[in-house]
């Protein structure tokens, strides 16, 4: 039996016009609640005659409920999921706020498939989630959703600076400083070797946007009174009133401090050898202007 035949057979069992991906998340995330076996499963490599195989060993009731089930998943379309990527963490995430809005539709991501990642387990955990809900309430809940997915990234860009220059630094001085007893409490020290692991760990947390943001500011303070710390070669500068107030005006304008202000300037110039360049040629042409 060819692969397309077997599809149409799978279709005509299940009551679908077609047999796609998304009905084959869906199955794989049921088969995973009810039994075990199907946790350590990559059905994307199952054959589909093996999955045909299968579906005709199960009870009629179980057959039915997946009848049903399949049915209402075609009540949203895929466009309106285009705001999710292929992301781990954001089907991690995508579990525990879907549950939020309804605790009563309860998995567990000990249930959940190992090999079913990413932006299709977060499009089949929706159909899993709320197959027995009208079309008006899914609409409103995935809107929902977005929504705190939207402003939960707006929440990351605080920790960005994390992910810049000597990340491995950063990261390392993000796990001592999370790993005091103070804060997460945790038995032991906690290695991140991406950005992404810092994000899920701060998703663990389940912190609210205003927990969030004060943590943020302290781990920053932190960073940069060890960096100051650090520089053994400071020094003072004598500047103009102006220049004071246009350095002041500049560290208030981008939140930062009045140090990071003339670190970025120094480093952009050294970088870029622009501006002084520039001025000097200028102050030059004034001073020994050319003959006509």
């Amino acid at each position: 039996m060819e692969k397309s035949t077997a599809k149409e057979a799978i279709a005509e069992l299940l009551y679908i016009d077609r047999f796609s991906e998304r009905a084959l998340c869906l199955i794989w995330i049921i088969f995973a609640k009810n039994y075990g076996e199907f946790l350590n499963i990559d059905l994307k490599y199952w054959a589909h005659e093996n999955l045909l195989e299968y579906l005709k060993t199960i009870n009629s009731r179980q057959l039915n409920n997946l009848r049903t089930g399949l049915k209402s998943m075609t009540a949203i379309p895929e466009s309106k999921f285009n705001w999710v990527f292929n992301n781990n963490r954001q089907a991690i995430w995508f579990i525990h706020e879907i549950q939020r809005h309804r605790p009563q539709a309860e998995i567990s991501y000990s249930r959940f498939p190992q090999y079913l990642t990413g932006r299709s387990a977060c499009i089949a955990l929706f159909d899993y989630l709320t197959e027995n809900i009208d079309i008006g309430e899914k609409n409103e809940l995935l809107s929902s959703v977005e929504a705190a997915w939207n402003e939960h990234n707006l929440l990351d860009q605080k920790f960005a600076w994390l992910n810049e220059g000597n990340t491995s630094e950063r990261r390392e001085f993000f796990s001592d400083w999370i790993s005091s007893p103070n804060r997460l409490g945790a038995s032991s020290k906690r290695i991140f070797t991406s950005h992404e692991k810092i994000l899920m760990l701060l998703d663990e947390q389940r912190y609210t946007p205003e927990r969030k943001t004060i943590l943020a500011e302290k781990l920053r303070t932190a960073w940069n009174q060890k960096q100051r710390r650090k520089n053994k070669n400071q020094f003072n500068l004598l500047l103009s009133d102006t220049t004071t107030r246009d350095l002041k005006t500049l560290a208030q304008k981008y939140k930062i401090s009045q140090t990071e202000i003339v670190e970025i300037l120094i480093y952009s110039e050294a970088r870029d050898n622009h501006h002084i360049n520039t001025r000097l040629k200028y102050l030059e042409a004034i001073r020994n202007p050319q003959e006509p």
